[in-house]
């Protein structure tokens, strides 16, 4: 198994940019072909630019899911 971790180095407030995660992504059939082909790509190894798309409602539009995301305190960890 894999697990990342996203650990915030201060606070940060939604209005400032939080990490956002599209729920389901992980499961959902629909995101299927995108985890066998963008999902397994490296930035720098394939010369992309880093994101799927720079609209995440296109993304869920397109694949299902729902976009998350909170507050974060310095220190917090969010394990996915």
């Amino acid at each position: 198994d894999l697990y990342t971790v996203w650990i915030p180095l201060g606070d940060v407030a939604v209005e400032e940019g939080t990490l956002a995660i599209c729920g389901g992504s992980n499961i959902l059939p629909s995101y299927g072909r995108v985890r066998e082909t963008y999902g397994r790509l490296d930035v720098d190894r394939d010369k992309t630019e880093g994101w799927l798309s720079e609209d995440p409602l296109e993304v869920s539009a397109r694949y299902g899911g729902q976009w998350m995301t909170s507050d974060f305190k310095a220190g917090d960890v969010l394990i996915f």
